[in-house]
Order: C-alpha cells, then structure tokens, then sequence
C-alpha cells in the first residue's frame, strides 16, 4: 500500500490494512438439517454485509450449498448433510460492525468505514486446501490442525458439482421418460476437533424431463480455520 495504517506479526505476515475490512465474528450457532426430501438440508437468513461462513459437522458430512444475498441487508445460507437430522455448527464473519466499541483500537479506511476493531475476534485462516487435480474423487484427504485448538471450515460452495441422468429402468424413451439424477458434491466433516476429513458424495435425486443431462463445474476449494475460544 502507498499510505494508510499497516500492522504484521513476528512473522512479518500482514493482519491488518486501512484499504481492506478484516472479516469479524457476528454470529454464531447450530441448524440442523431437514428428514425429508430429495436431500437433506436448512435453510438459515442472517442480517450481514459481506459474510463469510465457516461451519462444523462431527456426525456426518456435511456443505455449503448456496449462500444468496436476499438484496435487504439479509443473506440466506443452505447447508446440507449426506444423512438426515444432522446438527451443524456455524460461525458467521463479516465487516465489523460501526458504533459498537468505546475503547481499543479501531481502523478507518480513506472514507472513514470501521475495517477493524479491537473489540472483536476475527476470521483466522491456518490451512487452504484446493484440489485442482481432482484428488477429491472417490477418495479423502484429511487436514490436520494444533493439538488442543478447535477449527471449522470454509468452503467454495458445492464445488465439484456435477449431475449424471441416465435413462429410466423402465426402459420408457421420449418425451415422458423419468430421468433419475445424482448430484456429487465435495463434503467435510470434523472426525476431532481439529481433524478435517474432505470428500465427495453422491446425493440423489428423481426428476421428469424429455432430456438427460450432465453438467459440473467448480474446483474444490477450503479454508481451515481457527475457532477455538468462539
């Protein structure tokens, strides 16, 4: 940066600068996903600006499916697991919020906006897996975190999204043939607190069309962070 504020660790890793918003805890809590249906999700709306989501299953794979700004100062976040009814932890990270503090150390941009506040615990990224190779497929890869720390995950989406119809059993062709269709998805899931396990399943799904359809798209892409104390 030409000017403005500027702060590095021991490691001369720059945490804070006036031309960027560091990403501070707003919320947290725990959803649980749906028992029926094509696939099994939940559906949860926050009040946020610029969010980003990190999230926690140990009972069971779990994603982010869809994150959709609703355009009123709220966002809606589908979340997802490979079986039904399974808790799942969140922790929302967003701009820092402006009237909050009367004490410590605050950062304005060059429009004066808060881009951070002592106040606040901030999004702590310490590993980033992205899988450009397709490693993913039929296999998992797991990340290992400190001893003694508690981590959550971000991910890219439903990365690696792809949809196979094939023909229905019956043998039915033309415009009335029922395609059945899989959708296969990278997936993660916490099997210790600070043991991340990557993957990808198939969910399935059964729909009418005249047509079958492949599709896919999307490197799978995470970020490991550092939870532990929120």
């Amino acid at each position: 940066m030409d000017g403005g504020f500027e702060a590095r660790n021991g490691d001369n890793v720059l945490v804070i600068d006036s031309l960027y918003s560091n990403l501070s805890l707003k919320s947290k809590g725990s959803v649980t996903t749906g028992t029926a249906g094509a696939y099994y999700y939940v559906d949860l709306t926050l009040a946020c600006v610029d969010p980003v989501v990190a999230f926690k299953c140990t009972s069971d794979f779990a994603y982010l499916l869809s994150q959709t700004n609703n355009g009123n100062g709220t966002w809606t976040f589908r979340f997802g697991s490979y079986s039904p009814g399974q808790a799942i932890s969140y922790w929302l990270f967003d701009v820092p919020p402006t009237g909050g503090s009367t004490y410590g150390m605050q950062v304005f941009n060059a429009t004066g906006s808060l881009v951070f506040d002592a106040l606040y615990p901030y999004l702590n990224p310490t590993q980033i897996y992205q899988d450009t190779s397709g490693a993913l497929i039929g296999s998992n890869v797991t990340l290992t975190g400190d001893a003694g720390k508690t981590y959550a995950v971000v991910q890219n989406y439903m990365a690696l999204l792809q949809y196979v119809g094939w023909e229905d059993p019956s043998g039915t062709v033309g415009p009335s043939t029922t395609y059945n269709v899989s959708m296969e998805g990278s997936v993660a899931k916490f099997t210790s607190a600070n043991t991340l396990v990557l993957s990808t399943l198939q969910i399935y799904y059964a729909i009418t069309g005249s047509v079958s359809y492949s599709g896919g798209g999307g490197t799978a892409c995470y970020l490991m962070v550092d939870v532990t104390g929120l």
